[in-house]
């Protein structure tokens, strides 16, 4: 993260330049080997229906700004019991990576799961990977999905700074875990263990999250605290055991600065030669050496000049480089709370089907927008957004609740605080760090920046180690080109850093004569594959109930079917005429080509006409044209007079053969290679010719075909990156809109890659609550966003 203003401070007293410590190491290898991308992935809808489309953008970030680390993105989906359902491999432009699902119709009703991860994030634990549940509904299910009305929970009680002193003044946070519906307010007390009927303080919920309250403990004591919710339920939570001596860390925040406070009890030369080491994501933020020998110090961390949004992990080291306290707050919140983008000329109004606008300031320091409008008539607000995924919940694993209450206008900056006391940063370990260690990089960049197989090569199904291997891969003007590798000891080969879209043929063959390669085999493996087994799923917040005519459905998901049956006749139709345009395109191409090639008594089209120059791709994995003639025309048939010499019989005579208008042998023909024919055209019963075939060579206008395929029986298909497929719009302006009887769209705009400046958008019928929301990053790859409920 680079720009992060970083103040190396001592505190009462002057610098002392010491040599290289074991904290300064421990630092240098955390900035050096610890990069931490994550991801954030924006849907179209938070819920879908069977045969539905997910439209998504992601975002992959290097600590809170756009990472340039990975080139590919994964995103998966599963069903419940981790079955990988659909696969989408992305690669990753400027930080973003665009896709979508096309969710089959038979899909059982249930919550799935997308998850999202890049090939630098494979090196390290699932917990960091993105997970996000979907609510998928199918109306034919007998099962139905349903809130979960369990209430259940757990509570766990936080010290600050993570020690728990005697007669020293200490913050506690009480923190509850929901498994079900959470409760919104809920309350609690303290008491001691020795006289449970006594309550020494009483607290109320901050949110559905978080408590706080403030003590003086005891030694000896021992404190445990009760939390009710309300409905009649309880849990008890015993604090730590009270220690005699230590140090007690206090944080206490405003808009510009963080203040801490350490107070040292009962230890020799209280906090000297201590180290306050405050890190963001992983890289160095702030450092302070304390040279004083009073038995509290305290600092402030000017926060402004960090010029940085997001988590300070605040850490106090012992002088002998000892992790003895920890503290996580948040800096610049303010920054986070307002639109960062602005929009002007808007055009909105409720009237069914009709057009609305708005313009997008132009900011000279963005490129381009993600913008999606949706209707949100029927629907929550998502509980969870970009700012919260980047700034809480893709680094905290504790299951927050609605956490993108901590980043609106009215946010309650107290229980976020609070929140933050009751988390540490799990993504490094100070002792592995201090210890000198360094994450295990199974799957480093330089092989894996773009896709990479291992492949296999076997003969008879035995592996062939130690053998030269003869790859044949196609370049963009068609051209072979020619690639040796050498398998190793298991028989295996690295085929590393593919950058395409869609699939690809390559050829293959050894060094040796074709008899002894009929059985010759290359399986493909990905280097770097899905591993679902230590996966770790979220709980959705719903459950299946078994399907009755009591079972109502939310009104969003009602529309969401009547929807799927607009979406199915329109795109219905689309394809009818694309069908129709297609054949005509064809059908034009043929008649061009058939003009240009052939002349005379050839130029007839009353014919059976091959189109190699426009169609019939899949020719190109065929040795030789006759073979691939055979079955295609009525009265055709191909014989084999023998090995590897094919003839031609129309009605049970030898057919002519002609190459290029001329009367050739067979012979001519057997060898030629069909990247080299442009057409082929099947004459019976002309007066002139009789029963023939005549074969066109390419000239030099037409070039020889791009082609998945090849001309070699020993072929693999590759598969590299999806094709980027852009989600359709309703357009009221085109007629093939207009007769729709019904229109129930959630989602009135989706654009992740807008570049214009006016957003226009039509309405459902019933649109009056539409949400905009905008995404973009200025030239220093930061965070810009809007997000507005207008009526």
């Amino acid at each position: 993260m680079k720009g992060i203003f970083t103040a190396i401070i001592v505190i009462f007293n002057f610098l002392i330049m010491d040599a290289q410590s074991k904290l300064d190491n421990a630092i240098t290898n955390l900035e050096e080997n610890y990069s931490q991308e994550k991801v954030y992935i924006l849907f179209d809808k938070d819920q879908y229906v069977a045969g539905d489309q997910i439209l998504f953008q992601s975002f992959v970030f290097d600590g809170y700004n756009l990472s340039s680390i990975s080139k590919t993105l994964y995103v998966e989906l599963y069903d419940q019991s981790k079955n990988l359902i659909d696969k989408r491999t992305i690669l990753i432009n400027n930080g973003k990576a665009s896709g979508l699902f096309e969710l089959s119709k038979t899909l059982t009703e249930d919550v799935y799961f997308v998850r999202a991860y890049t090939n630098w994030m494979a090196n390290f634990d699932n917990e960091w990977n993105f997970i996000k549940p979907i609510p998928i509904y199918n109306s034919t299910s007998k099962k139905k999905l349903v809130p979960s009305v369990t209430s259940k929970w757990s509570v766990v009680v936080f010290p600050e700074g993570g020690t728990f002193i005697d007669k020293t003044s200490t913050k506690i946070a009480v923190r509850i875990n929901h498994q079900g519906k959470p409760a919104k307010k809920w309350s609690g007390y303290l008491i001691d263990s020795e006289l449970p009927d006594n309550k020494i303080i009483s607290f109320q919920s901050l949110d559905e999250n978080i408590a706080i309250f403030q003590m003086t403990p005891q030694f000896g004591k021992t404190y445990k605290v009760v939390v009710e919710d309300g409905e009649g339920n309880s849990q008890i939570s015993t604090l730590p055991t009270v220690t005699d001596k230590g140090i007690n860390l206090k944080i206490t925040s405003d808009k510009s600065s963080i203040k801490y406070t350490i107070n040292a009890v009962k230890l020799e030369n209280s906090v000297q030669n201590y180290n306050v080491v405050g890190t963001i994501n992983n890289q160095l933020a702030y450092k302070a050496k304390i040279k004083s020998t009073n038995s509290q110090v305290a600092s402030v961390i000017p926060t402004k000049e960090i010029k940085q949004n997001g988590i300070l992990q605040i850490s106090i080291f012992d002088d002998r480089d000892h992790l003895v306290a920890q503290r996580l707050c948040f800096l610049n919140h303010s920054d986070l709370t307002g639109n960062t983008i602005a929009i002007q000329n808007s055009n909105f109004n409720n009237q069914p089907r009709t057009l609305n606008s708005f313009d997008i300031n132009e900011n000279p320091n963005s490129g381009n927008y993600t913008v999606l409008v949706k209707d949100v008539t029927d629907i929550d607000s998502s509980q969870d957004d970009i700012l919260s995924n980047l700034f809480l919940t893709q680094d905290l694993k504790n299951q927050i609740k609605n956490p993108a209450q901590y980043f609106t206008k009215t946010a309650n900056t107290d229980a976020l605080d609070a929140l933050l006391i009751s988390e540490k940063w799990k993504r490094f370990d100070w002792t592995k760090l201090l210890a000198g260690q360094k994450p295990l990089i199974k799957y480093n960049l330089t092989d894996n920046e773009f896709i990479s197989y291992t492949a296999r090569l076997a003969l008879n199904s035995r592996p062939l180690p130690d053998t030269l291997l003869n790859l044949v891969f196609k370049t963009d003007d068609g051209e072979p080109l020619l690639s040796q590798l050498t398998t190793d000891k298991n028989g295996d080969i690295l085929i590393s850093n593919l950058n395409f879209d869609d699939s690809y043929f390559v050829n293959y063959f050894l060094n040796s004569n074709d008899k002894q390669q009929t059985n010759l085999t290359l399986k493909l493996k990905p280097v770097i594959d899905s591993n679902s087994t230590k996966l770790n799923f979220p709980r959705s917040g719903y459950e299946l109930i078994e399907a009755s005519n009591d079972n109502s459905l939310p009104p969003a998901v009602e529309k969401a079917f009547a929807n799927a049956q607009v979406r199915q006749k329109i795109v219905q139709d689309e394809t009818q005429i694309e069908e129709v345009k297609i054949v005509k395109k064809k059908s034009d191409a043929i008649k061009k080509l058939n003009d240009e090639l052939t002349s005379g008594m050839f130029s007839s089209m009353n014919a059976t006409i091959f189109d190699f120059v426009n169609d019939n791709q899949d020719a190109f994995a065929s040795l030789n044209i006759l073979e691939w003639l055979q079955g295609r025309v009525a009265g055709l048939s191909i014989m084999m007079v023998e090995p590897g010499k094919y003839m031609p019989v129309i009605r049970g005579v030898e057919a002519g053969v002609f190459l290029d208008e001329m009367n050739v042998g067979l012979d001519a023909v057997q060898t030629l290679s069909i990247n080299s024919i442009a057409m082929v055209k099947i004459i019976k019963g002309s007066r002139l010719i009789g029963n023939s075939i005549l074969i066109y060579t390419r000239t030099a206008n037409l070039k020889t075909p791009t082609s998945k395929a090849s001309n070699s029986t020993n072929k693999v298909e590759i598969k590299a990156y999806d094709k980027i497929i852009a989600g359709k719009m309703i357009d009221y302006s085109q007629e093939k809109y207009r007769s729709s009887v019904s229109d129930w769209r959630q989602v009135l705009y989706w654009n992740p890659e807008f570049t214009n400046s006016t957003v226009n958008f039509y309405n459902n019928d019933n649109a009056k609550n539409r949400e905009l929301t905008i995404i973009g990053f200025d030239k220093e790859n930061k965070l810009l966003y809007y997000n507005q409920t207008v009526e």
